[in-house]
Formats: C-alpha cells, structure tokens, sequence
C-alpha cells in the first residue's frame, strides 16, 4: 500500500500530464495561475520565450560549463577539494606566519607591498603618490619579496 507521499507525488505527475497534454490546457492553466498570482500571462510567456533562448543559445554555441551543473560534481571536487581539519589548521598556520613576516617588514617596503598586492596599485601610480622612480618601488618590492622569501621558509620547498 502506497504511503501518502507516494499518492501525492503520483497524483502531481497525473495532473501535469493532463496540464501539458494540449495547448489550449497549458495556456488556460497558466491564465488561471496569472490571475491568482503577481504575473500576467504574457509575462510567463516572455520569461518562457527567454528560457528557451537560453537554452538554444546554449545548444548551439555549446556554452554549456559543466562546473555550473550540481550534478557534475567531479570537477568540483577535483578544483575544490574538501579540507581536511589538518590541512585547515597548517594553512591557518601559514597564513599567520606570513602575517607576522609581512608585519616585520619595514613601514616603506609594507606599505608599498600592500598597495601593488592588494590594493591592485599599479607601481606608476605608487611611485607618483610618494613622489619616487618607478626603479625605486619595484626595487623595494623586490627586496621585500625577498625578505618575506627568507622569512617564511616554507616557500622553500
């Protein structure tokens, strides 16, 4: 004997076979629908028309990316692997020694670094800013770079 979902969920795929059986079912169906709700039917038809665009356009250019589709997990899980708690707790690691390095630095060589790095500055415009050569703010990155290098010396692999 069928439980109660079962029944509902038979009596749902009945109904929408009825519903899309005809033309003039479906097009009575979604006028109903558009008087009780917020949209008209001619704006389902237009999001409908859009969604079948959609669709064409993505058959034919073949712009279909597989990372978008939940289904398709295996690149995802290839790209974005899960962290283990391990793996959690050695990046919070380096990401805090890397912090501290990058507080050491001296002010000029932190300041500049983090205008080019994260800022995304380019070096013309930190160089017209302090009022320097362009040689004199990718020498102090340079040489900042470096320090960092030698301080974190898991980059030394």
């Amino acid at each position: 004997m069928p439980n109660k979902t079962q029944e509902y969920l038979n009596l749902a795929q009945q109904t929408a076979k009825e519903l899309t059986r005809h033309w003039e079912n479906w097009t009575d169906y979604l006028t109903t629908a558009s008087r009780l709700y917020k949209y008209s039917y001619q704006a389902l038809a237009e999001l409908k028309r859009k969604e079948d665009a959609l669709i064409r356009q993505i058959y034919r250019y073949h712009a279909y990316h597989s990372l978008d589709d939940p289904h398709l997990t295996l690149e995802q899980s290839i790209l974005c692997p899960p962290q283990n708690p391990l793996d959690a707790v050695e990046q919070r690691h380096h990401l805090r020694h890397i912090n501290d390095a990058i507080l050491s630095l001296p002010q000029k060589q932190a300041q500049r670094c983090y205008d080019y790095y994260y800022l995304g500055m380019q070096m013309q415009d930190i160089a017209e800013k302090e009022g320097i050569t362009v040689a004199s703010v990718s020498g102090c990155i340079k040489t900042a770079l470096t320090t960092l290098q030698d301080r974190c010396n898991f980059f030394n692999d």
